[in-house]
């Protein structure tokens, strides 16, 4: 009997000392395949482009911003790394892993209200899409480490379960660097006022929602960091045709002060046409608003006052 028993832990040891082992194995593999990935996520932590101007935010950033009408207008590169779903706390990321290796001129960051939203105890959840890139950067592990602790535990004894969920990403070849240089047109005309539209809408706060400190705290270092890497830092809100909040507008304003421009084009348009949807412009719309976001950072290189 002792002898099965013995024989049954040295098996369930060699299982697990096996497991381990092809966990590392396969992992660089991954890691490999994931870096030839033509991604955002990508672009930010391996990147030597050097695009002189970057656009971070989410979804309204990635479907708002042309970088070819910038460059054309301001003769600088530009890269659009906007990502549908995702606020400050992946953009900080994403912004911190970038400047690492880039040192961009220009930072346009496309904020909206769910930018700071309190989401209890999903508040770094979306975090997750971050895991490719963990143990690389020890900010980006903070933020991915702060999903939890079964999260954190389970990525520290398995490399390979970073990759869990987005497995197809590995493998899979995508274009979102690429193709338009990050910017993701959305085609087609909003024709019906949907009351859904209003509800749903989470590009700005509604009054009340609590605001999540370590939300704030990101923003501020952001702040901070693009002031000590002489980067100029231009906080937009691009036009929308859902409700307004003034919460976070105060709120940025006063974090902003008078050295940040705050440009606040939220309801400059309201042409139907120029919208896919209450709160995404479409192609024709990106275009125009682009338009004027270039005229109004000409403005602020040349040191002209808001």
């Amino acid at each position: 009997m002792k002898n099965g028993l013995l024989k049954f832990i040295i098996a369930i040891l060699s299982f697990f000392v096996l497991l381990f082992a092809c966990d590392k194995v396969l992992v660089r593999i991954e890691d490999y395949l994931y870096s030839t990935k033509d991604n955002k996520l990508n672009y930010a932590a391996h990147s030597q482009d050097d695009a002189e101007i970057v656009i971070l935010g989410s979804s309204r950033a990635s479907h708002h911003y042309v970088p070819s009408i910038l460059t054309d207008s301001l003769g600088m590169s530009c890269v659009n790394l906007g990502v549908d779903g995702q606020g400050i706390l992946y953009h900080y990321a994403l912004f911190h892993m970038l400047v690492q290796h880039n040192s961009p001129r220009i930072i346009i960051y496309e904020f909206g209200g769910f930018d700071w939203e309190d989401n209890g105890e999903e508040t770094y959840a979306r975090n997750d899409h971050l895991a490719p890139m963990y143990g690389k950067y020890k900010t980006t592990d903070t933020l991915i480490t702060n999903i939890g602790n079964k999260y954190r535990t389970t990525l520290s004894l398995l490399n390979t379960y970073k990759y869990n969920g987005r497995i197809h990403n590995v493998f899979i070849n995508t274009h979102h660097i690429a193709k338009h240089n990050g910017y993701e047109p959305l085609y087609g005309e909003r024709k019906v006022v949907e009351l859904n539209e209003l509800l749903n809408n989470n590009s700005t706060l509604v009054e009340g929602t609590p605001i999540h400190p370590d939300k704030i705290h990101y923003s501020k270092r952001l702040i901070k960091e693009c002031e000590e890497r002489d980067i100029l830092l231009v906080f937009a809100m691009s036009p929308t045709m859902g409700s307004l909040s003034t919460t976070n507008m105060e709120i940025l304003s006063e974090i902003c002060g008078d050295q940040i421009p705050v440009l606040d084009y939220r309801k400059q348009f309201n042409q139907n046409e120029l919208f896919k949807d209450a709160t995404h412009m479409n192609d024709a719309g990106a275009k125009v608003y682009t338009s004027q976001i270039a005229v109004e950072l000409k403005h602020i290189i040349a040191g002209c006052e808001y």
